[in-house]
């Protein structure tokens, strides 16, 4: 049975929302639309709510089968300002750390009329209640490429300054500079740039300190790239820390890791492959298409 999936993303940061109707898309029989309820300096030539016109955007409402508003708010703006009737089933899907920051007032405030609620990341998982939905990638278009570099290439990325604090990078490139390596620093470039230069990269640091990698791990690793990251105390206490396809570090341990990854080719070998392995698992688009249609 065709399933209709109606995406409404609050900003879209990395095109998240975008991705989540794409992977429902590459699905047979199912069929999904993104809008975007505000612009951002990220727009790639997206659906901006306001720039369609109300009869289709009313259409696509109408023969949903599912509305899924992705924002860290908590349905605070409302669907742009829509009337959902009240048959539709409705999830809200929290993604980054504004609702790390202060999701039991979200969680409490929660509107009545919300059926479902999701996460991006497993650390976001504060209740039972909550689904997992990982970050889709296409992994088509990031899959792993031949490298032939001189030197080992270790590349780290942010989308803003403000992450540079929240991803550590100024330790990241303190320890990177001790080792004779290439270091790749992946900031404001276009997604195309963004692509190739992290192909060439034969180690990938997403954080150092922070929960858990986003969306550039999630593409390092369909790249077969052995990629570190910060984890959660709770995934960590878990004992989850090794299912993750990428490799743990923080402060204390990120100069050994790298030291191991770089004087080991057979290491690097198979954490790259593992690394693509959960990729395909977990983030593929038909991995996660078919996560949303079951909530259906």
């Amino acid at each position: 049975m065709k399933t209709n999936i109606l995406v409404l993303s609050k900003d879209d940061w990395a095109n998240s929302g975008t991705k989540i109707a794409e992977a429902v898309n590459s699905l047979d029989d199912h069929c999904a639309e993104c809008f975007v309820l505000n612009g951002t300096p990220f727009d790639y030539n997206r659906k901006i709510l306001k720039d369609q016109k109300k009869s289709y955007v009313m259409e696509w409402i109408d023969k949903a089968d599912l509305i899924i508003y992705k924002g860290d708010d908590g349905l605070i703006d409302p669907f742009g300002g829509y009337k959902i009737p009240v048959n539709k089933p409705i999830m809200v899907l929290f993604s980054g750390s504004t609702f790390l920051d202060k999701h039991k007032k979200i969680l409490n405030d929660m509107s009545p009329r919300v059926d479902i609620i999701g996460a991006m990341r497993p650390d976001l998982l504060f209740s039972k209640n909550i689904k997992y939905i990982p970050h889709p990638v296409d992994c088509e278009y990031w899959k792993p490429v031949e490298r032939k570099n001189e030197k080992i290439v270790i590349g780290h990325s942010v989308s803003n300054d403000v992450q540079r604090a929240l991803k550590g990078t100024k330790l990241i490139e303190n320890v990177v500079k001790q080792f004779d390596v290439e270091y790749s620093f992946i900031y404001k470039k276009s997604y195309e740039e963004a692509r190739k230069m992290k192909q060439r990269c034969d180690i990938y640091i997403d954080n150092v300190g922070f929960r858990f990698y986003g969306n550039n791990g999630a593409e390092s690793m369909a790249l077969g790239i052995p990629t570190l990251t910060g984890l959660s105390e709770s995934i960590i206490e878990s004992g989850m820390a090794d299912i993750f396809g990428s490799t743990y570090i923080d402060k204390h341990n990120i100069y050994g890791v790298l030291d191991k990854l770089i004087n080991d080719i057979d290491k690097l070998f198979f954490n790259g492959r593992d690394a693509r392995k959960w990729a395909l698992k977990m983030h593929s688009y038909e991995s996660v298409g078919k996560r949303i249609v079951g909530l259906v």
